[in-house]
């Protein structure tokens, strides 16, 4: 892989030519390589000289150098390495709409990329933990990401980055989470943001974007999805805000949106960066601070869903009713983004809301208080965007982004995609309900449809009743059944911890879903969170949880706290003790493992005579007399006696070693077969026939 691919990331290609159509160009892409060639460009718009104006096509890409608008997914969401997060593409597509020169930077996926880098790769392997924590599973990544990081780009060096993917990519999201910083900002938010700069201060001087913004910019945009990206948002901030004064910065996304008035105050308030935060649906208040930021009329306050400063007051102005999403411009996806990806993915939308609505302890319902909770998007106008996007690029898969995909829906859209001959895989979320029948399900599949996420949650009735659930067990699994035998791939979500769930509830939901493990592709496990701004957590003592004092730690959930801590509510469950709960995650963890590594590895089906060793594949290191070993290929983490790394360094250095090889090195043939036993057990090491082929 040439060196020049961990050069500096910059958010947009730079250059510098004459006014001839043809001319010399040395273009750094955001992925910092750096190349020389002859380039044709035709102005779109009048060119007056100056550098900072005009829109060229290079190399067949549109590029603009008056842009006006910079929009940006800041790190750290692991799980979306590789993709392509719609955010900002259909903000572009509206914006672009309104006449204004937009440019979009996937600072996540740079974030891979910067953690690629050598010395990156150097420190994580030799224990340094961002987070303080020294999380063993981050430096085994580390370890084996130094041996293999070639087997993440393909022959063209785009990103195979994909977390669900075969292969290591998934060793990206393990390192990565040593970064993770899921803070709530209403808890010293100062030592928040000096804790950022630590994380992440040599990353945002890597990328270069705050001080590689062009004299046009007149306002940033940052789309916040997920908890782990608030503190690092807030930190680039501050950062573009340092650089450039004049730039007016304003927030959102789904972390603002469920987050309570207290919490939004106390970052308008505590961080001058902050110009504007909008809640709720972005595109129309977008659009108006947009044109009042070019104009020099800055009036944030009559913007509706938004919270600004006004003097030194902080103003939550209410929102207003979304937009038709018929009347939604087409997302306007950045051929630059795209060509980065191996197996790029493009969203199109269905909906906003659930069509169902009801799961107590669901809060992405909330997030519409303005207007209709569902609406959605005519099928029509959804496959006539599909069409539109499959003219401009190729992408690997095309995400139908929704809550969840009614059965109605389902059906007209497949309908018009045959109708049509289009040809291409797409995606979705969808409920496990009667209404998607085995004759919609093979109509689904063959229109394209590769794999559906659902929420399955859990097989216990009891729980899926009282969580207010659309179907039971006996649905799930007829669901299960039926969109395997259409070829349709399941990725299944699990929360084995529901409020009120008990050791013995949990287990036998666990039976339930290893029934019908054959049926399944994908296996998520999330530990439950209870959160604020849920029916649920308005009133958890309905569920059985016990409501507790300001500054008391939950017990129960302790080890959840995996989505946004801004929303989380403190309670805890006496359904379970803590060891029951250990036991109880352990235990669907080790199903989402084999699941997920079914694809790579297979157990031994004959007797396994050696142990071998992949260095690619296998690290290990010892802590305080621990062993913490990683297999990549069975994805499988192990803590072992410290003594066995003399095991290990045995294996790697005499090849396979068979029972009585190891026999002859403990010394005993009984301590011997139960050391080659206990190891065949662990799945870490490859199983070989030292004999020769005949």
């Amino acid at each position: 892989m040439p060196a020049d691919l961990f050069l500096p990331v910059r958010y947009r290609p730079s250059y510098s030519c004459q006014h001839s159509s043809t001319a010399n160009l040395q273009r750094q892409d955001r992925l910092g390589r750096r190349e020389w060639s002859r380039i044709e460009f035709q102005i779109f718009s009048e060119y007056d000289g100056s550098p900072e104006q005009g829109i060229f096509m290079v190399d067949g890409v549109r590029m603009s150098t008056g842009t006006q608008v910079v929009l940006v997914f800041p790190p750290l969401v692991e799980t979306n390495f590789g993709n392509y997060y719609p955010s900002t593409a259909v903000l572009a597509g509206v914006l672009a709409g309104a006449g204004v020169v937009v440019d979009q930077v996937d600072l996540n996926e740079a974030f891979a990329v910067w953690l690629l880098r050598a010395e990156v790769l150097d420190r994580l392997a030799g224990g340094f933990s961002p987070s303080g924590d020294g999380q063993p599973a981050v430096q085994l990544a580390a370890l084996l990401l130094r041996r293999c990081r070639s087997l993440l780009f393909d022959s063209e060096e785009r990103h195979r980055f994909r977390q669900e993917a075969p292969g290591p990519a998934h060793l990206l999201g393990m390192a990565a989470r040593g970064f993770a910083m899921d803070r709530d900002p209403s808890l010293d938010l100062d030592a928040s943001l000096k804790d950022a700069d630590g994380f992440y201060g040599q990353f945002f001087d890597w990328a270069g974007l705050a001080e590689g913004l062009l004299s046009t910019v007149r306002l940033v945009g940052i789309s916040v999805a997920a908890g782990a990206q608030l503190i690092p948002a807030l930190a680039l901030a501050q950062r573009v805000k340092s650089a450039r004064p004049d730039i007016r910065v304003v927030l959102g996304g789904p972390v603002f949106s469920l987050m309570d008035e207290h919490r939004l105050g106390v970052i308008v308030r505590g961080i001058d960066a902050v110009d504007v935060i909008v809640r709720f649906e972005g595109e129309y208040p977008l659009e108006l601070l947009v044109k009042q930021g070019l104009a020099g009329s800055w009036q944030p306050e009559v913007v509706p869903g938004v919270s600004c400063r006004v003097g030194n007051a902080v103003v939550h102005v209410p929102a207003r009713p979304g937009l038709r999403l018929d009347d939604l411009p087409f997302a306007s996806y950045a051929p630059e983004i795209l060509s980065a990806l191996a197996q790029p993915d493009i969203g199109i939308l269905q909906a906003r809301g659930c069509y169902w609505g009801r799961c107590a302890y669901c809060d992405f319902v909330e997030m519409y208080p303005a207007g209709p909770r569902y609406r959605s998007r005519s099928a029509a106008r959804a496959v006539e965007e599909v069409a539109h996007q499959l003219s401009l690029c190729n992408p690997w898969s095309v995400a139908i982004v929704t809550e969840s995909m009614p059965p109605s829906f389902a059906r007209e859209f497949s309908k018009r995609v045959l109708s049509r001959g289009l040809k291409f895989r797409w995606h979705s979320f969808a409920m496990a309900e009667p209404g998607f029948s085995r004759e919609l399900l093979a109509s689904m599949a063959e229109a394209g449809c590769s794999w559906l996420v659902v929420g399955i949650e859990t097989m216990n009735d009891g729980q899926l009743e009282r969580m207010n659930k659309r179907a039971r067990s006996k649905d799930n699994i007829a669901f299960i059944r039926a969109a395997a035998d259409a070829g349709i791939g399941l990725k299944v979500n699990i929360i084995p911890d529901f409020p009120s769930t008990t050791y013995a509830d949990a287990m036998w939901s666990l039976e339930l879903f290893d029934s019908v493990r054959d049926c399944i592709d994908h296996v998520a496990i999330y530990p439950f969170q209870p959160t604020r701004s849920s029916a649920l957590g308005r009133e958890p003592e309905a569920y059985g949880l016990l409501r507790l004092d300001p500054g008391q730690a939950s017990t129960s959930y302790i080890a959840n706290h995996l989505g946004n801590e801004s929303n989380r509510l403190e309670v805890d469950d006496p359904a379970m003790t803590c060891d029951e709960r250990k036991v109880v995650m352990a235990a669907y963890t080790e199903f989402a493992r084999m699941i997920n590594a079914r694809r790579e590895h297979a157990p031994p089906t004959e007797p396994v005579e050696a142990l071998a060793v992949d260095v690619n594949e296998l690290a290990w290191t010892v802590r305080d007399g621990t062993l913490h070993a990683y297999n990549a290929r069975t994805r499988s983490l192990h803590e072992l006696p410290g003594d066995w790394a003399n095991l290990f360094e045995a294996v790697r250095v005499m090849g396979p070693i068979t029972v009585d090889d190891l026999s002859r090195l403990v010394c005993s043939q009984t301590l011997g077969r139960e050391i080659f036993e206990q190891a065949v057990r662990t799945n870490l090491f490859r199983h070989r026939d030292p004999r020769p082929a005949v």
